[in-house]
């Protein structure tokens, strides 16, 4: 017996080390019922879960998959997603419901955390639009090859530490004022710890091999190194961030702060369809939020497919 077409099926990932996530996923559920909304949940239980879980929901015969979750979750959720025959995923619709400590994909639409009623009525509304999927490959040089899709953005360097900084204060109570203190401190942390990437980049016709502390690869904002991307044109935006002098750093971070990072004098901004890399010293990355090591000697390929994937919006 065939899954009914209208059903949800909804993965719920808690927020670790936060309190009341229980009775926030009570609240949540009180209003799917209270809306009649029919659906069958699932809870994350380990990292890397929701990937096993969305394709479990896909083969099944869902097509409605909600994320309950952050935007570590989404890319675990569309990784799950695009791993399935594209016959199945022509028919899903992936949706949010805010619930993670990084919830940048979500905020570029107009999701907000506090909210998670608005989240649910968009859903019923039945509102959606094609996005872009883009694309990480990474050939290691033992030979392994590593595949990602993701959402949001990809950053090197500085870029994957500040995501680092962002997503570790936001796990601190936000009424408490300890997230904006957190923050801060970290980040002014970075003003003495700068590490140059050696990496050999390619970006349409332009190639930098010096002076690069921070690569930020964006289909949407980028944590607000790309602000101007956006997920729906089949393009990716690049911003290179070069070594700012130690009296530049704190307007450098002032600006990322306040949604102007764009404008300083040390970032180049590009837009393009892919990026070609060669890591020539081993380098922190993020992706969507998730934090892998990236040996020395390895090649990375961006990229990204165009309209590959439905997503609710409000």
């Amino acid at each position: 017996m065939g899954v009914e077409l209208d059903r949800w099926g909804v993965i719920y990932c808690p927020r670790k080390k936060l309190i009341g996530r229980q009775s926030r996923w009570d609240d949540i559920r009180s209003y799917l019922e209270e809306r009649n909304v029919h659906f069958d949940y699932v809870h994350s239980e380990s990292y890397g879960s929701v990937e096993r879980l969305s394709a479990m929901l896909v083969n099944n015969g869902y097509r409605i998959i909600v994320v309950i979750g952050g935007d570590s979750a989404l890319n675990d959720a569309i990784n799950g997603i695009m791993k399935c025959p594209s016959e199945l995923r022509s028919n899903i619709r992936l949706a949010v419901i805010p619930n993670g400590v990084g919830n940048d994909f979500a905020s570029f639409w107009g999701y907000d955390y506090d909210d998670f009623e608005m989240a649910v009525d968009a859903i019923l509304c039945g509102r959606v639009r094609k996005v872009d999927v883009g694309v990480f490959q990474c050939k290691q040089p033992d030979g392994t090859k590593i595949k990602r899709f993701f959402l949001d953005s990809v950053n090197f360097g500085l870029g994957a530490d500040v995501v680092r900084i962002t997503n570790e204060a936001k796990k601190q109570q936000k009424l408490t004022g300890i997230y904006y203190i957190i923050y801060w401190i970290h980040l002014m942390r970075l003003i003495f710890y700068r590490e140059v990437l050696k990496l050999d980049i390619d970006i349409n016709e332009d190639r930098y091999r010096s002076g690069i502390i921070s690569v930020c690869v964006g289909n949407a904002h980028g944590y607000g190194q790309t602000r101007s991307a956006v997920p729906y044109n089949g393009m990716l935006d690049v911003s290179l961030l070069f070594n700012p002098s130690l009296l530049q750093f704190p307007n450098l971070l002032f600006q990322l702060f306040i949604g102007r990072f764009l404008n300083n004098k040390k970032v180049k901004a590009y837009r393009t369809r892919r990026v070609k890399a060669q890591i020539l010293k081993t380098t922190r990355a993020s992706i969507d939020g998730l934090l892998e090591k990236v040996p020395a000697g390895s090649y990375v390929d961006v990229s990204v497919k165009h309209d590959e994937i439905s997503f609710v919006i409000p």
